[in-house]
């Protein structure tokens, strides 16, 4: 009968992986979550894996399915069989592209010069807002207010200039908010926090001041679709080979 120090001998002797040199690898672990129109008081990230149902999310009644493109996590609350070691920490508030809008905001063709403007005073008060909590093993790690501007993501294109400032007798403006894409302004996580195997974590974004920003009905008499997530960026641990 195999027993399980017998099976960790045998691994150990015989197997491809060498447990006693480890090699670290970049990574990058993810999670977003759709954001409610109604708004919120918590929002959870890395509670719902791959496969998984975010309920918020359009399709059906209780939810559509998490892909790659949403959460790269395969457990929830876990980081697996690999060890993870935190250096960097971001946080996305991201429209979705108009094509993957409701279809009166897909076809509307003033949206993104002037219609969506209805709603990034609204936006600006989610980067404004929340508290991001983060536990590890029920001890708490990170506390941070308005993470979406002390976390920001560091990547994508740098808006100066958003179409017109104003058009038409001032009657009609186009506007655009976002994070910081600079990478210079990644809050780096010093000294590196290591998630063990078979540690739990939970990430919350809190909003003890009330109800979260409401969306609905801001665009085109429509509920604007926002993904919001939370990245780790740092450093796989791996069994050498």
């Amino acid at each position: 009968m195999l027993t399980p120090r017998l099976v960790s001998e045998v691994i150990q002797k015989y197997g491809a992986a060498d447990y006693s040199r480890w090699q670290n690898y970049r990574w990058q672990l993810y999670d977003f979550v759709r954001y409610p129109a109604a708004g919120t008081t918590l929002l959870t990230f890395f509670s719902v894996p791959q496969g998984g149902l975010d309920p918020n999310a359009a399709a059906g009644t209780s939810g559509a399915p998490k892909t790659l493109e949403q959460t790269n996590m395969n457990q929830s609350g876990q980081v697996g069989t690999q060890p993870f070691a935190i250096c960097e920490l971001r946080t996305y508030a991201r429209i979705l592209p108009k094509s993957r809008q409701i279809a009166a905001l897909a076809d509307d063709a003033d949206l993104l010069w002037t219609t969506i403007s209805n709603m990034m005073s609204k936006f600006l008060e989610l980067l404004r807002r929340g508290v991001l909590v983060m536990m590890l093993n029920n001890k708490e790690y990170f506390t941070q207010q308005a993470p979406f501007l002390n976390f920001p993501p560091g990547f994508g294109v740098r808006i100066q200039c958003h179409a017109a400032s104003y058009l038409a007798a001032f009657t009609d403006f186009s506007t655009w908010a976002q994070q910081s894409p600079r990478h210079e302004d990644i809050f780096d996580v010093d000294p590196p926090l290591v998630i063990g195997i078979g540690e739990t974590f939970t990430v919350q974004i809190t909003y003890p001041d009330g109800t979260s920003p409401v969306f609905t009905t801001l665009v085109n008499s429509a509920d604007p679709r926002i993904d919001v997530g939370v990245i780790f960026d740092g450093f796989t641990i791996r069994p050498g080979s």
